[in-house]
This record gives structure tokens, sequence and C-alpha cells, in this order.
């Protein structure tokens, strides 16, 4: 069926549909010459391989098939470029506008990595609570999709049973990057590579993939991996470990009409309704700091940072950072002083439209509300505490382009009144913060003030 792959580019490309072809329990529809769509699992992506310039009757014959693969959910799919460019040609009615370019690589010699210190081995039963606990993240990170500890085990254990885990442990024993290798025809696919946290930018995933791919070389197989290419870091990292590209796929989402909004859709478009109207703001006031990428941004980067440590509810924390200045933005005349009220009062509406869960919007709502807030430990729930330490570490940690922002916005007379109005906000945003947002700031804190202090001490105007 699949002869027909006949370049090692697309045979890579396609790799993991060779997996799925050969599982004893598969959905598939194919003409034998000219398509092929499969599925392994109702969880699992739907691939589609297309010949090239396939013609316009075989078109609408691959979309009607494909139809028959849609759940009741959003329901994911892989194929070629050209193909995606014929489902938007030819308006397939189920196509959604959430989409990613998927990379495709393959190796046939490696690079190795210089001055990594540590051994590629495969992982161990004894590991199974602590790679569980890597896997949830690596989900999290990848699809914001909360993984159940119990959920997470049993997909470890089963990994382990196949020997299909691999770990990296550094020179102190200690476990810092895992990945999965896995064989399917002439191909070994290495994926799930996740580093711990604390332990990124070593270049421990460079060297355990290239482990993997030398023990797949060693074994007779061609090494093959998958990529989002909106991590440019990561494909980089396996170029230089000898990774050559073959392209790439497009990943896409497909939903029948009238399907609920799934919880990423909805972050979609609440962003798509911040984002721009934080960069017009930031646009209007030339110097002033990013308030997309510089704060908005990076309040919700912190703020799931904390609700993952102290078992928040993630997605009210998410939703709620994404909107918390939405006001401010829309309208700084007349919301900058009242911007949390009514920025709450955005977010019930604009989540509500989404048909998002009401008790959930209330939270998000009480979130945005005592955001600025004094004592806001005292008024809010802890996924409101996650969402104000967030917003007054990021002000402490970006003292610099709110020093900025503030001759722009206040227009002090003097340079030394800039920075007293600077260490004024700074202590002000340590001062709200909970007494864990304050011990997680603590030395950052007193490095600002420090730096603040010094520079009236020295500043003449």
């Amino acid at each position: 069926m699949l002869e027909v792959l006949n370049t090692l580019e697309e045979q890579s490309q396609f790799a993991l549909l060779y997996q799925i072809v050969s599982d004893e329990v598969v959905e598939l529809s194919t003409d034998n010459q000219n398509y092929v769509i499969a599925r392994n699992k109702k969880s699992n992506p739907v691939w589609v391989w297309t010949v090239n310039n396939i013609s316009k009757q075989k078109q609408l014959e691959v979309m009607a098939e494909m139809e028959k693969f849609v759940l009741d959910s959003e329901t994911k799919f892989t194929c070629k470029k050209e193909f995606y460019e014929n489902l938007k040609a030819n308006k397939f009615k189920l196509l959604t506008n959430r989409y990613f370019e998927m990379g495709t690589y393959y190796c046939n010699k490696t690079i190795k990595p210089k001055n990594v210190l540590g051994e590629c081995v495969l992982a161990k039963k004894s590991d199974v609570e602590m790679l569980a606990t890597y896997y949830a993240e690596f989900v999290f990170e990848i699809d914001k999709k909360e993984v159940p500890k119990t959920e997470a085990e049993a997909h470890v254990l089963e990994l382990l049973e196949k020997k299909e885990l691999y770990v990296w442990k550094n020179e102190n024993k200690k476990i810092v990057c895992m990945a999965v290798l896995r064989t399917t025809g002439k191909f070994a696919r290495i994926n799930r590579v996740y580093t711990v946290k604390d332990e990124r930018n070593k270049s421990y995933a460079k060297a355990l993939v290239c482990a993997l791919t030398d023990k797949a070389i060693q074994m007779g197989y061609v090494a093959q991996l998958y990529t989002d290419l909106n991590y440019p870091a990561s494909n980089k990292a396996y170029m230089a470990v000898g990774y050559t590209s073959t392209g790439f796929l497009i990943n896409f989402s497909c939903k029948k009409e009238g399907t609920p909004m799934t919880y990423l859709e909805i972050v979609e478009h609440v962003e798509n309704i911040v984002k721009p109207q934080a960069e017009s703001f930031t646009a209007k006031m030339p110097g002033r700091m990013q308030d997309w990428s510089g704060h908005t941004q990076l309040v919700r980067k912190f703020a799931l940072e904390f609700a993952s440590k102290r078992k928040a509810d993630l997605e009210v924390v998410e939703l709620a950072a994404l909107l918390h200045d939405y006001a401010r933005y829309v309208d700084y005349e007349h919301y900058s002083k009242i911007h949390a009220e009514m920025g709450a009062e955005f977010a019930n509406q604009i989540l509500t439209e989404c048909g998002y869960d009401q008790n959930k919007i209330k939270a998000i709502c009480l979130a945005i509300k005592n955001h600025d807030q004094p004592n806001q430990a005292e008024l809010n729930a802890l996924e409101g505490v996650c969402l104000a330490d967030a917003d007054g570490y990021v002000h402490i940690i970006n003292f610099f382009e709110i020093y900025n922002t503030f001759r722009l916005v206040k227009k002090p007379a003097t340079t030394k009144q800039s920075l007293e109005i600077l260490l004024e906000k700074v202590r002000v945003s340590y001062n709200k913060l909970s007494d864990w947002g304050k011990k997680f700031a603590e030395s950052k804190y007193k490095q600002a003030v420090t730096y603040i202090e010094q520079a009236i001490e020295c500043y003449v105007d």
C-alpha cells in the first residue's frame, strides 16, 4: 500500500504512517494509489498521505473520507502542505483555524555535542514517579493539557515495558532529560524529548538525542523525528547533532458544526483579542515596554509556573493572566485606575460568549478584579494569588522597562524623580505579594532595590 512512497525523504516524513497501518487496530481508508488516511487510536491524530499534484476529483474524494474520521470533539490531522492548501481552496467545511507546521528530519550519521557530561540509559521502574511528573509537565507545555498522576504513571509504565523510554543522567546521576525511541519498519523515531526545567540550556537534549540516534543507526535503522517549527531552538539543536531536514507537514484541527470550543481554542480566541489590543496600545507610545510580549506573556508564564508549584487550577490562572490588563489596553484614559474591575467585566463577556464553564469564569473574574490590591492574598482564591504574585514579580524583574514607561507616562521633571517613582513601584509590587510570592521574589527584589537606590544616590540631573 505504502510502496508509492519511493523516496527516503517522503518515507521519513510519513514514517509514523507506517507504524499506524502496521498496528492491529486501525481505522483506514485508501484507494491504494492516490491516498492513505489512517488512525490507530481515537485520541491520536489522523494521518493523510496524498500523491503530489493530486487531481481535483481525488481531492474531493479524500475530503469526503476525512469527514468519516472527525469525532464529536476536536479532531487533529496531519498532511502535506500542498494538500492542506487544497482543503482551504476547496473550503473544507470542518476545517478550523488551528494548525502548526511540523518539521521532519532524518539522520544517518551523528555529530556529537562537546563537553556534555553524563550518560544515556534505559529508564527504570524505580524512577516511575519522577518520570510521570516530567511526562505531565511535557504534555502541559506542548498541549496545555493537565494529565492526572495515575494516567501519567500508566503511560510511563507502558513505555518501560516496551523498553522505549530512555533518560540522560548527568555526572551526579540525576535524571535531567528523557526521550522515547520507537522502531517502525526501516525507521527509528525519537520523540517526546523533554529536559527538566532547571536543567535546560546545558545541551542535555542534544546529548540524549545523539546517543539514541547512534543506537538506532547501530541497529540498522534510519533515525527520524518530528518537530514543531514554532520552536526554532529545538530544530537548530537537532540539526547540530546531524539531522537533515526533509521539509515539513501541517498539523491541523477539524470539528463538526456546533461542537463546543475546546480549552485550547478558547485560549487562542482570547490571545487573538488581547494581543492586537496590547500591541496597538504599545504603538501609541514609542519607547514604552512591549505590553504583550514584555508584560502579559511574562505574567502568563510565571502565573502558570506558580500555579503548577502550588496546585492551582491552570486553566483559570492562564486565562486570568491573559485578560488581567485587557481593559487598560482597550482604553487607558478611562480604565487605567479601574482596569482590574473593568477587566473582570470584559473577561466575563468574552468567556461567556465562548461557552466556557461559568464557575471557572467566576474564578477568573475574581482573580482579575483583585490582582492589583495590596491585600490580594486575603481577597483571592489560590488562582488569584498566583496571578497577582506573577504580576508583581514581573514588575520587579522588569523594572528597567517600567522606568522607561514611567518617564513617558508620568513625565517627571528629572531623571532622579523617575528613579524615585520606580523605586516606589518596585516596593509596592513586592509588598502586594503573598508570603509565598515574597519568598520566591526576595533575591530579585533586593537586587532591583539596590540597583535603583545606587542610581538615585549617584545621579545628578
